[in-house]
């Protein structure tokens, strides 16, 4: 299990990626794939409201509906934290962001991957491998 450098949530780390943590975030890679991840965490003062969440996609996905492949849902992980994940790409090249939040903690994820077809699906099951053993270690 993988404690971020925060100490505010951990998640089981897949198989065959690469860790390195920095004070603020941590970096996922698979080489083979020319693949990586990102997790960033934040606090903000208030509670966090799903709209807040939208937002935070609008700001961060400046061209929705211009790839050949996008898709995008809100629903809740089986830890019982809210997420909301959203794909993008084409035949070789992959974007993914998933933000997951509760009280007033968010943990943004973002995904790029330039791989073959069979490849890119290995790194979005990674990506949601990541999402659901997703866990709070706050205590609110």
């Amino acid at each position: 299990m993988k404690v971020s450098p925060c100490g505010w949530f951990c998640f089981e780390e897949p198989a065959h990626w690469i860790c390195e943590d920095t004070p603020n975030s941590i970096r996922l890679s698979r080489s083979a794939y020319q693949a990586s991840i990102q997790i960033i965490s934040a606090r903000k003062n208030d509670k966090i409201r799903e709209t807040d969440i939208w937002d935070m996609l609008e700001d961060e996905w400046p061209n929705p509906g211009s790839a050949p492949f996008e898709e995008t849902s809100m629903y809740r992980l089986d830890s019982g934290l809210e997420c909301l994940r959203s794909l993008q790409g084409n035949d070789t090249e992959l974007h993914g962001m998933a933000i997951v939040f509760w009280s007033n903690y968010c943990v943004q994820m973002r995904l790029n991957a330039h791989a073959a077809p069979r490849q890119l699906q290995d790194c979005i099951a990674d990506f949601d491998s990541i999402l659901e053993n997703l866990q709070s270690l706050t205590l609110d």
